[in-house]
């Protein structure tokens, strides 16, 4: 019986691990069963201390391959918050809240190349840094300050092939130094594909992170193909990976 170690293996380890567990008729397990109170799904005030914690970490936002030249932008909402990821003139990749700094409209949609952004709802114009560019009838506002009306910037670094954002607070460095390199700087985005399902995430994720279901639930379908309840898990910092042949 082995329980999850911290640090990662190499690929070779793991699928010597794997062979292990075939052969002991074992897997990795905890060092006591965990339980999972109910309103850890379903509470108010956990899903927003949730968020504000998910605000405070660098998160990942996108692929570096989704905006691979200057100009190149992706706009989401993440951890209820809108924003636009984009890559500027001199190759920097920066974040920003998708908000004009006038009435808050969004200055961009998707994702896309362009040179500047601008408000659909009374035409101010940012330029790739998020310097306020122009403000059609300035004169109407002789207290504006262009140099400190522009979009409102948020940490964004690259690390192995991924942006990640933070949202509020001091950048949190540390939390990356344990984050994996998972794509070559020559990887492109080959097709994506975008679902919406009403279901509680939580629920989602936890199937996706144990091989314990295979033969019940995949009876007639992956479980000829995979095996059933062998579980390789590993801890590096604040993650965590699981592997199921």
């Amino acid at each position: 019986m082995n329980k999850p170690m911290a640090g990662l293996l190499n690929s070779n380890d793991i699928i010597d691990r794997v062979f292990e567990h075939i052969d002991n008729g074992t897997t990795d397990l905890g060092e006591t069963v965990w339980k999972e109170p109910v309103d850890h799904y379903d509470s108010r005030l956990r899903f927003d201390q949730e968020i504000a914690l998910l605000r405070r970490r660098p998160v990942v936002f996108c692929p570096s391959a989704l905006i691979p030249e200057a100009g190149s932008f992706v706009s989401r909402t993440a951890a209820g918050t809108p924003l636009l990821v984009v890559r500027d003139n001199d190759l920097q990749v920066r974040a920003f809240i998708n908000a004009c700094r006038h009435r808050g409209m969004k200055v961009a949609s998707g994702e896309g190349c362009t040179r500047t952004f601008s408000c659909p709802y009374h035409g101010w114009t940012y330029n790739l840094d998020g310097s306020l560019r122009g403000v059609p009838g300035a004169a109407a506002f002789p207290g504006l300050e262009q140099e400190t009306a522009g979009l409102k910037e948020l940490f964004a670094v690259e690390k192995g092939g991924l942006v990640y954002v933070q949202q509020e607070g001091t950048p949190q460095l540390e939390t990356l130094d344990t984050a994996l390199d998972f794509f070559e700087p020559s990887q492109q985005v080959f097709h994506q594909s975008h679902t919406i399902d009403e279901a509680n995430w939580k629920l989602l994720t936890e199937t996706l992170l144990e091989g314990y279901h295979i033969k019940s639930l995949h009876r007639e379908s992956f479980y000829p193909f995979g095996l059933d309840n062998v579980n390789v898990v590993e801890s590096f910092g604040q993650n965590s990976r699981v592997v199921y042949p």
